[in-house]
């Protein structure tokens, strides 16, 4: 699949089956998996994870039509609380590759297969630019509230993540 980014530019891609893809087919190319995160036959669902040191206050859950998964024009997005949607032991996978990678406060896009179960981050943005479209003004107040409020417990109080490392 080859893809434009974001809104701005018109999308360039399409979904193929592998076995349908004939090596002369790929220069100029970038192929990639296309996870299935349909919650039903017409729509996808995105899991934008805010990381901050080591918390993940909460979880966006953006919606899109299956027409427009690859843009950012969300249906709808909502902000729950991260066990609804993530583990215990996906949230500590996440926060180990977030170690690993050296971000200490940033984004993450989470796709969950729909067949398998499994996540699989797709994308890491280290300067998010906060929250997404799509959340009521309410929610977009309480996000920021609770980023606010993570930030202050993981990176200035006492004993904090610095402290940690």
């Amino acid at each position: 699949m080859s893809a434009g980014h974001g809104d701005s530019q018109a999308a360039n891609y399409r979904i193929v089956n592998g076995k349908d893809i004939d090596p002369k087919d790929l220069p100029h190319s970038v192929v990639q998996r296309v996870i299935d995160n349909r919650y039903d036959d017409e729509n996808v669902y995105d899991i934008r994870v805010p990381v901050i040191g080591n918390s993940i206050p909460f979880v966006y859950i953006k919606k899109r039509s299956l027409n427009t998964r690859f843009s950012n024009a969300n249906r709808t997005a909502t902000i729950s609380s991260t066990p609804n949607f993530l583990s215990e032991t996906e949230v500590d996978q996440i926060l180990r590759f977030c170690r690993d990678a050296h971000l200490d406060y940033g984004e993450l896009d989470v796709l969950r297969d729909r067949r398998s179960g499994d996540i699989w981050i797709v994308d890491v943005n280290n300067t998010p630019s906060g929250p997404p479209n799509g959340l009521t003004k309410s929610d977009v107040i309480l996000a920021i509230r609770e980023m606010a409020m993570a930030f202050y417990r993981e990176f200035l109080e006492p004993g904090s993540f610095w402290n940690q490392q």
